[in-house]
């Protein structure tokens, strides 16, 4: 996937509404103001190619001027340590 596609597929999250958390410090319960996180499909999840279902985590931040900067993605791993947020 080229980096226009992820990025593509992260605002078309945001502007149709897709689900987007507040992420919390690590070392405490404090939320983050302008941190958030979120799982977005950036492929058909009913395409049977033998893949995950095509849905990563991506930490972001929004800034002042609604910029945003991408932190963090990765695929989800259901071994217990990574759970997929709600979609």
């Amino acid at each position: 996937m080229s980096p226009d596609a992820f990025i593509e597929a992260i605002l078309e999250h945001l502007e149709t509404g897709g689900r987007v958390f507040r992420k919390h410090e690590q070392a405490g319960a404090r939320l983050l103001p302008s941190n958030f996180q979120a799982s977005v499909s950036i492929r058909d999840p009913d395409e049977d190619d033998g893949y995950d279902d095509g849905t990563v985590y991506v930490e972001f931040i929004v800034g002042e001027t609604e910029v945003i900067s991408i932190c963090d993605a990765h695929e989800h791993e259901n071994d217990g340590r990574n759970l997929r947020l709600p979609i």
